[in-house]
């Protein structure tokens, strides 16, 4: 429903916020598939992930 109603209504956003979103998203989902592919992560790459989300908290 909500996608229905932006699609007819007139709709705003920042660019800025969703470069930063993507840029985030792209690195975490690399290191997650390079975790992955080694079989499995380890608990310092858990650590590092989460570390990496509250900066990404603390900026945006």
């Amino acid at each position: 429903m909500l996608g229905l109603v932006l699609t007819f209504a007139p709709f705003a956003a920042e660019t800025e916020a969703f470069v930063e979103i993507l840029a985030f998203v792209l690195i975490i989902n690399l290191i997650l598939w390079w975790y992955l592919t080694k079989g499995g992560m380890p608990r310092i790459g858990g650590i590092m992930m989460l570390v990496i989300y509250i900066i990404f908290q603390a900026i945006l």
